[in-house]
């Protein structure tokens, strides 16, 4: 039920509604369910339930949107792996569902949480980013966060450390970040200055540069461009530059890359029209 459209058999090959009639103000898609926050902030999700993804009180799944259990409001919403995050209006972050790997960032491990509890610490937040076992998120001094899985360099703290982080960790190098998107096993994020860095798992150059197979802080993506936004995937990684072009860095092996003929790339190569 992760479309949203009522069904929660088949699939659908083009643009459907979402149920309810609601306005959303945005949107973010995760791996079986799918979250929303509507323009006078109250987060909705639909999809799986397991492990209380939803955030509804239960683990039931729902073919159509239902109401986070919660009265606060949202700015934003990130769905995951069989979890929730969202930051609220008064810049909190609050996280729902599995915790297995501290990914709640409620300093404890195991477990999961039907409603939204908070993430431990007194830090505000302007952005959050909820993968597969952690979470990035922005401060709004700009700096980086994170916390869950700390294998691979996911949490990019500069610790090689194979175990879990249960609470806000920051990111190494000092850095002041406008976005950070995590993937399965590495992270990406524009500076306010428009540099792009990713840190984690370098398996097929994802990380935008020739670091060696894990960089546990962020390295700077090769090439010198200057992004907008990022976005970070399986075995792969894209960006968009000032100039509204799109570039991607890693695996191609379905095209992902957005061109023909290439393997994979260390550096961004511009995705073609």
């Amino acid at each position: 039920g992760e479309l949203g459209n009522g069904s929660s058999v088949g699939r659908v090959t083009a643009p459907a509604p979402v149920l309810g009639g609601l306005e959303f103000k945005q949107i973010s898609a995760g791996d079986g369910h799918s979250c929303g926050v509507t323009v006078d902030g109250v987060a909705y999700c639909w999809g799986k339930g397991d492990g209380g993804a939803l955030g509804t009180g239960g683990v039931a799944s729902a073919s159509a949107p239902a109401t986070v259990s919660t009265s606060l409001r949202f700015g934003s919403v990130s769905a995951g792996l069989f979890y929730s995050c969202g930051v609220t209006t008064t810049q909190n972050v609050y996280c729902w569902g599995d915790n297995a790997r501290g990914q709640l960032g409620i300093g404890t491990v195991g477990g999961s949480s039907l409603i939204p509890v908070p993430v431990v610490g007194d830090l505000r937040f302007a952005a959050v980013s909820a993968g597969q076992f952690f979470t990035c998120a922005v401060a709004t001094d700009g700096a980086g966060h994170c916390w869950g899985s700390s294998s691979f360099g996911r949490l990019g703290t500069g610790i090689n450390e194979d175990g879990v982080q249960p609470q806000p960790m920051p990111v190494a190098g000092g850095l002041r970040f406008r976005q950070i998107q995590v993937g399965v096993d590495h992270s990406c994020g524009v500076t306010t200055t428009g540099s792009a860095y990713c840190w984690g798992l370098n398996t097929y150059g994802k990380l935008g540069s020739v670091a060696g197979p894990v960089s546990f802080e962020p390295v700077p993506v090769s090439g010198g461009l200057v992004f907008t936004g990022v976005s970070a995937g399986l075995s792969h990684s894209c960006g968009l530059t000032t100039d509204g072009r799109g570039y991607c860095w890693g695996r191609n092996s379905v095209g992902q890359l957005g061109r023909n003929g290439v393997a994979q790339s260390t550096s961004p190569i511009q995705i073609l029209p």
